[in-house]
């Protein structure tokens, strides 16, 4: 199976007990256990399974699909697909910490500002998954943004729909 990484991030996780490390838009070929480990475990990290088409060692494998128009799409989805998973592991970090730090705060020290407390409080991690949310989030809604103007486009050419 052919795992990719679609985001501007190194990746270095464990799969299997086996450490593996993923460059920004790195592909790589592992077998199907490993795949399908990363595709129910490892949504946080990025990486994504390609479809078999894209797989040189598989019986469905195309020469140069991701060249057609269906093989740019399926690529564009896998993209989203792994850029949605990254934001959605650092967001719920990022949420839990902040939630559970400004509760705590808030016990402590009921008069003080719990926002600014946590602010001065969050851990280089959770620092790093807000860095990661910021610079990702507004490509996912790119995409969707995107999508929305080419839909607008092609409502304008076909005119107005009657029911």
């Amino acid at each position: 199976m052919r795992v990719w990484n679609p985001t501007e991030e190194k990746v270095n996780t464990q799969i299997q007990g086996s450490w593996f490390s993923f460059q920004p838009g790195q592909f790589k070929n592992m077998d199907e256990s490993k795949a399908d480990f990363i595709r129910m475990n490892r949504k946080g990290t990025g990486l994504v399974v390609l479809p078999p088409q894209f797989d040189p060692f598989s019986d469905q494998f195309i020469e140069n699909y991701e060249k057609t128009e269906e093989g740019k799409q399926v690529l564009l989805d896998k993209k989203e697909e792994g850029i949605r998973g990254l934001i959605e592991f650092h967001m719920e970090i990022v949420k839990n910490n902040q939630v559970s730090l400004r509760n705590d705060l808030a016990i402590k020290s009921p008069a003080a500002d719990h926002v600014k407390l946590a602010a001065l409080n969050a851990s280089a991690g959770e620092i790093e998954s807000m860095r990661l949310v910021a610079k990702y989030k507004g490509k996912a809604s790119d995409s969707a943004a995107k999508k929305v103007d080419a839909i607008e486009s092609l409502m304008d050419q076909i005119g107005p729909v009657t029911v």
